[in-house]
């Protein structure tokens, strides 16, 4: 919550964020929520979870697949989702912020947005109390 993201998934191991710096439209980055020095010490809940969003992704944005390549930054192994397009990459030049909100809309899970809509009924319903009078025996 520290620095601007693009979260588009998550889950109790992992989390799911928009590249802020994408190869192809749609670049995503897993992220461990316990971050493992080395590639092969991703657990492999993390891997399904990648999984996953790789496929919603590719649905969701019509590519015709979505690389799902290991990379070892300077803090720990993260896993990056590259959707692969007929046409290239469908980049021209970095997406603007309301390009990545965009795509954060598009991308975001169904039941991640039902959650929070149903969060935001929620608070606009109010609580209605009856008094009821007091019995008399």
């Amino acid at each position: 919550g520290k620095i601007k993201a693009y979260k588009i998934a998550e889950n109790s191991e992992a989390l799911a964020v928009l590249e802020i710096n994408p190869q192809s439209l749609g670049h995503t980055i897993i992220i461990p929520k316990t971050l493992p020095k080395k590639f092969i010490e991703v657990k492999k809940s993390v891997m399904n979870f990648a999984k996953k969003v790789s496929k919603d992704i590719q649905k969701k944005l019509k590519s015709t697949d979505v690389k799902i390549l290991p990379s070892e930054a300077v803090n720990g192994a993260i896993i990056n989702l590259i959707p692969v397009y007929e046409n290239g990459d469908m980049l021209e030049g970095k997406p603007t912020p309301e390009k990545f909100q965009e795509l954060q809309e598009k991308l975001t899970s169904t039941a991640a947005k039902t959650k929070r809509l149903k969060a935001e009924k929620k608070s606009e319903v109010k609580q209605i109390q009856y008094k009821l009078p007091r019995r008399v025996p």
